[in-house]
């Protein structure tokens, strides 16, 4: 009987389709994939709205990246809406990854506006509560979400940032976020530079809401432009080579699992936090 319940719990949430929608954004109207909650329709849902980095939302093949649509479906299943938002088809981008790609890119700043209206696309609707927004972003994507989370009101509850340009983001010596974020950054190799801006930054906010966590290993689908040999077809993410399977594997894993209990404990009401989060002197527990 578990298995059969099993079963059609995962059917529902994997036969679920995206509701192709548009986003005045200014002088532009964005694209991008909406999934909305499965299961009880009489509750008011959480939602995330998730931010791609310079690989684009899609594919070569034209379907959404396989790292999307992987962390779609887990967040279906535990009760999320999800908001997929395409700030480069629209633009007459597909792939910035590249140094010669780069110029036609917008701005962190322009594609933290996108966002915003996004999230305000979220919040009008019936299924949705607007008090449980979040944002997911990875690599250029994650720097957004941190430009994001410093603006005076985004309408967030909480995000998570995989591997953010920290070193982009430290604009000011009063940087700090709205609302509690979470960062997970790489420790390894080359990472280990951008791990340390990112606990720079860290420092700069001196909240305990602010946290950057360091994984051992590289964080999961996150586009590296340094890598491009490395990048297969789902828009861009890193496969580890041969004998880094297991590692890669577990920060996923570990990746992953912070995620999920970041949000889960921050939409939970009966841990839910009010106003803005307080400066405190004590720094980020990583």
């Amino acid at each position: 009987m578990r298995v059969l319940f099993f079963l059609l719990g995962f059917f529902l949430v994997h036969t679920a389709r995206a509701e192709p929608v548009r986003i005045p954004a200014g002088n532009i109207v964005l694209s991008g994939e909406y999934y909305p909650p499965q299961g009880q329709s009489h509750v008011l849902a959480p939602a995330i709205l998730m931010l791609h980095g310079c690989g684009g939302l899609y594919a070569a093949d034209g379907e959404v990246g396989s790292r999307f649509t992987h962390m779609k479906d887990l967040l279906q299943e535990m009760g999320y809406a999800v908001l997929l938002l395409d700030s480069y088809g629209k633009r007459n981008v597909r792939n910035a990854c590249s140094g010669a790609r780069k110029k036609k890119v917008p701005s962190a700043g322009i594609r933290a506006n996108d966002a915003q209206h996004a999230l305000s696309w979220l919040n009008a609707r019936r299924e949705i509560d607007g008090n449980r927004l979040g944002v997911l972003g990875w690599g250029q994507g994650a720097t957004v979400t941190l430009k994001l989370m410093a603006r005076s009101n985004p309408g967030l509850k909480a995000a998570v940032a995989f591997e953010p340009q920290c070193i982009k983001v430290r604009t000011s010596r009063d940087y700090h976020v709205i609302a509690p974020t979470l960062v997970l950054v790489g420790e390894s190799g080359r990472q280990s530079a951008a791990a340390d801006a990112c606990r720079k930054l860290a420092a700069v906010t001196r909240q305990d809401l602010f946290h950057v966590v360091g994984v051992a290993g590289p964080v999961p689908d996150v586009e590296r432009p340094d890598r491009q040999n490395e990048h297969r077809g789902d828009a861009g993410g890193s496969h580890p080579g041969n004998g880094t399977a297991g590692a890669a594997n577990d920060a996923a894993g570990d990746a992953y699992r912070r995620t999920f209990k970041w949000f889960s404990r921050w939409f939970d009401p009966a841990r839910g936090i009010t106003g803005q989060p307080p400066r405190q002197a004590s720094g980020v527990t990583p």
